[in-house]
């Protein structure tokens, strides 16, 4: 009997050290799987045998294989990455907004320079043909750079359309993922008797994870092992294993524009206002704060151009003694400041109708010349404070300020994700030189209880003997 109690402890110790032998052998081949939380082989005494008026050990047994995790650390790398999937992505649409609206190649202050340089040549010689035809092209080239600005924010427009949309898609395949983890994690846990599935949940942690960075989100666990998601402002996402979506709507001032809807069963809502954080939510900030306020006053700079360079250009003549003509296509009040730009143009087609004089049939006359030419330098914008040159210079400084302020916010945002991530390495992540160490000692053990049970063995082949003899 006692041989066969030798036996016994050898091969619970063989079996214990077989299954950290197997789990660090998972650790390191997951070392470089994203969300992977190293685990560990909980080993503990089996209850000693009473034997001769005294306990005798039983050897070992495993108690439970565990993952390293804080619960803590995890949740502050889903929410480092929610504000940095917001800080990236804004920072990116910021940054471009910013090098088209300040380059000289494609933003407004070139075109204005020049059109009043070839205004102030017309005035220093108002016969001069050339001069007007001059004139009369700078006028075309800033209506043409208008419209390309116009165009080129419709365009950003519909890119955020489609990241918004885009963003949604990856929102609700990662919703669908995690509430199919939860059935998973749940029927895990029934087969085993409540062990933890520690693959699934980390799985299910680095969805949650990457769902973060897409949208705001707050994550309640329940006792069950499932755990219930919604937004950050309250709509449920996934409850259990049931699931609601969100889903691209019209919008309801602009068809055209893309929004945020959420659907619950039959019922479909209009959230554009409520969602944020992550990469969505830096979308629809963006172009609410930045992009339609950018369109608004670069339309408004089109509308005040046309309109007070025409009110002066009416009162003077051409060479063909005509006056109370449009330099520019007029932008009355029925144009929206959003669609203004793109609408802005040269309403005149020959220098001749450039209204230089100050009276019919004198083409030597600069007077109105010398007041179109003035207008350079006139505050005739935003209720008299502001030139041509300033309202733009203040919608380029206005977006270089939010691009300065975004930059320095993804850059800060980076380092907390980075301190988080770190944070949670350092608790959960995978050592190598641990592990092997690890390696070592276990199958140092595995190697010592083979020898107990060669040792066993021996033992039973004496007594053996004996008996036989």
């Amino acid at each position: 009997m006692a041989g066969m109690g030798i036996l016994n402890v050898a091969v619970t110790g063989l079996t214990a050290a077989n299954r950290a032998l197997t789990t660090v052998g998972h650790n390191i081949s997951n070392v470089d799987t994203e969300g992977y939380s190293r685990q560990r082989v909980d080993i503990e005494a089996r209850t000693p045998q009473l034997a001769g008026g005294s306990y005798v050990g039983s050897g070992v047994r495993v108690a439970n294989t565990r993952r390293v995790f804080d619960a803590f650390a995890t949740a502050q790398v889903r929410t480092s990455s929610s504000s940095a999937g917001y800080a990236d992505t804004y920072y990116d649409l910021a940054q471009g907004l910013d090098n088209l609206l300040a380059s000289s190649e494609t933003g407004l202050t070139t075109p204005l320079q020049n059109f009043f340089n070839a205004a102030e040549d017309v005035a220093s010689d108002p016969s001069s043909s050339s001069a007007r035809e001059v004139m009369l092209a700078q006028g075309q080239t800033l209506a043409n750079r208008f419209q390309t600005l116009d165009q080129a924010l419709g365009d950003l427009d519909r890119r955020v359309g489609e990241g918004i949309a885009g963003t949604i898609e990856e929102i609700n395949t990662s919703v669908a993922a995690i509430a199919d983890l939860n059935q998973d994690i749940l029927v895990a846990r029934g087969r085993s008797g409540g062990a933890e599935p520690n693959d699934l949940l980390d799985q299910r942690d680095e969805l949650l994870r990457q769902l973060a960075g897409k949208i705001g989100i707050t994550v309640i666990e329940q006792d069950d092992g499932s755990v219930n998601v919604a937004t950050g402002s309250g709509q449920s996402l996934v409850t259990g294993s049931r699931t609601a979506t969100l889903v691209v709507l019209p919008g309801e001032d602009e068809p055209g524009r893309v929004e945020v809807g959420y659907r619950s069963g039959d019922h479909t809502a209009n959230v554009t206002g409520l969602v944020g954080g992550g990469e969505l939510g830096a979308f629809l900030t963006f172009r609410q704060e930045v992009l339609d306020e950018a369109r608004d006053e670069l339309g408004g700079l089109a509308k005040g151009v046309a309109e007070t360079f025409n009110a002066q250009h009416r009162q003077g003549y051409g060479l063909d003694g005509v006056g109370e003509r449009d330099f520019f296509v007029p932008l009355d009040a029925s144009v929206p400041a959003r669609r203004a730009a793109g609408e802005f143009g040269v309403a005149i087609g020959d220098g001749a109708q450039i209204a230089a004089a100050g009276s019919p049939g004198a083409s030597g006359d600069n007077e109105n010349a010398l007041a179109l030419s003035a207008l350079r330098s006139a505050r005739t914008l935003n209720g008299g404070t502001a030139t041509y040159g300033d309202a733009y210079g203040a919608l380029v400084a206005e977006v270089g300020t939010r691009t300065s302020q975004a930059e320095v916010n993804q850059a800060a945002q980076a380092a907390l994700l980075d301190q988080a991530t770190a944070a949670r390495a350092a608790i959960s992540g995978v050592s190598l030189d641990e592990e092997v160490a690890a390696l070592m000692r276990y199958q140092q053990t595995y190697q010592a209880c083979a020898q107990v049970i060669a040792a066993a063995s021996l033992l039973f082949e004496t007594l053996i003997e004996a008996v036989r003899s």
